[in-house]
């Protein structure tokens, strides 16, 4: 991912560019828990995002523009994310001690072997994804690359809007990052998360806090309530027929198409406790927000409020 830089006003806000709408979330980070400050879900025409990519980012900008001034007027930067399968992720060793200068040279000698892709086609980013007071010698570095035509859109979609990006983060990573806010949520826990938006359906594995398994579904015309449990399940089998697939220890959903009925009958098909991944638990919303539109709204904001997350806290960048 590109080095965007962190900035020093009090809000941040988070962006979801999803298929049928833009979900904007912002909060204010000098309270713990973070305080959600407003929120907003922006019709968007249709296709015009398709498998993440932006078909017009100059048409985007004004549904962009609308939806961070409805969270939050005078914010104008904020995060971003591509989706989960337009990301490539690499683990790789190197030892323990480097400065981020020698880090980044064996992360740019590893990165031809790893990735089989001309180096220029790509954006890519790395952080330390062990605690390297666990181990001897070594550490684990997640190395992550995306096609720069991603990023280049959105950024281009930003300057149309008026807008500057603090970060661009990948979509499953905000969702761990929100789970890694649950109360009493054990780091050893195997976890899935299932996110069943309008028009698509994403699948991802939070395994010792970090994504270990990814899948996506676009549909144009599931309609059928029973047709997206078929699918749900069919996603969980997937994973559970890999060969390196853990047991899930639970089950969070969330999307425009997440709602507690679901959440029953999975738990009866799949043998696993199945919740709900609300958003509003990890953050205080404030006063000022209508809370029961926040309620209605609040299963489609979770990959916003953990965009916000990440961009207001000033120790999360990957490096």
């Amino acid at each position: 991912m590109p080095k965007l830089p962190h900035w020093g006003q009090r809000r941040v806000v988070g962006v979801d560019l999803g298929a049928t709408a833009i979900k904007a979330v912002a909060l204010d980070p000098s309270h713990q828990p973070p305080r959600l400050t407003g929120f907003s879900l922006v019709p968007l025409p249709a296709a015009a995002i398709r498998e993440g990519e932006l078909t017009d980012p100059k048409a985007l900008a004004p549904s962009l523009r609308k939806a961070v001034r409805q969270a939050s007027p005078h914010t104008r930067q904020i995060a971003l994310a591509i989706p989960a399968a337009a990301a490539i992720s690499r683990y790789l060793r190197v030892p323990a001690g480097l400065t981020d200068r020698a880090m980044a040279g064996h992360v740019a000698l590893a990165l031809d072997e790893l990735l089989h892709q001309p180096r220029h086609t790509l954006y890519t980013d790395f952080r330390v994804a062990s605690d390297p007071a666990t181990v001897n010698s070594e550490v684990d570095v997640l190395l992550v690359a995306t096609r720069r035509k991603l990023i280049d859109q959105r950024l281009a979609l930003l300057r149309a809007a008026g807008l500057h990006g603090t970060l661009v983060d990948i979509e499953d990573h905000a969702l761990a990052r929100l789970h890694r806010r649950l109360p009493q949520a054990p780091a050893s826990q195997t976890i899935g998360l299932l996110d069943a938006g309008q028009q698509s359906l994403r699948f991802s594995v939070i395994a010792d806090e970090e994504p270990v398994h990814r899948q996506s579904q676009a549909f144009d015309d599931i309609t059928d309530a029973e047709q997206w449990i078929v699918a749900c399940r069919r996603a969980v089998a997937v994973y559970q027929g890999s060969h390196d697939a853990r047991p899930l220890d639970g089950l969070h959903i969330t999307g425009g198409r997440a709602h507690s009925s679901l959440c029953e009958t999975l738990t009866d098909s799949l043998k696993l406790a199945v919740t709900m991944l609300d958003p509003l638990t990890r953050v205080t919303p404030s006063q000022h927000v209508d809370h029961a539109a926040l309620n209605r709204a609040s299963n489609r904001l979770s990959t916003a409020t953990g965009l916000a997350l990440h961009a207001g806290d000033p120790d999360a960048h990957w490096r």
